[in-house]
């Protein structure tokens, strides 16, 4: 399944055709109705659209006789007329959609979180921790003395912090591997 994508949704199962209320409407009516979910949506508006949102965004001016098939949802019970607003309300909007207040109250908790925990994951300097790659706090204690922990746990100090190699010695290892390898070549294979 894929993730989700950002962005706001309204829940329309995928069942919603075998609706009464949607069966009687008709087709054109299950368009507007369907549009009408995803402006609210869109816009927050709590599932209310005025009339000139209906016609103009809704209705993306294609339907003719868009009175009548407004009427027909309302009539079905999917829309309800609000003559004071001059506009239709979704009539289970909230039963389904969080409303615009708690969207916003929801927003400004996660932004807080997200503001909180950036700052908290910050050192006086301002740097961002990185806490999953950061050492322990004896890890960090050594790092700060100079020492970090080799692998074998021995000297407490790593190969790359350990004092380099005396030239000499290098040379002298050199050439006794060479002399060795010279050795081996030479000698006669017993059958």
């Amino acid at each position: 399944m894929r993730a989700k994508a950002p962005g706001r949704y309204t829940p329309l199962t995928y069942m919603y055709y075998t609706d009464d209320a949607i069966g009687a409407v008709g087709p054109i009516a299950e368009l507007l109705y369907v549009r009408s979910l995803s402006y609210c949506a869109d816009h927050l508006s709590d599932g209310f659209m005025t009339d000139t949102q209906v016609r103009r965004f809704v209705a993306c001016g294609d339907i003719d006789d868009l009175t009548d098939v407004c009427k027909r949802l309302v009539e079905s019970g999917l829309w309800d007329r609000d003559d004071e607003r001059g506009g239709f309300q979704i009539r289970q909007w909230l039963k389904w959609n969080l409303s615009w207040e708690e969207i916003t109250h929801h927003r400004s908790k996660d932004a807080a979180r997200k503001r909180d925990a950036s700052i908290s994951d910050r050192s006086p300097s301002g740097i961002r921790a990185e806490r999953r790659r950061n050492p322990s706090t004896k890890e960090s204690k050594e790092i700060k003395d100079g020492l970090r922990p080799s692998p074998s746990g021995t000297d407490g100090r790593s190969p790359r912090q350990s004092d380099p190699p005396d030239l000499t010695e290098v040379r002298e290892t050199i050439s006794r591997a060479a002399r060795n390898a010279r050795r081996e070549k030479s000698r006669p294979v017993d059958d």
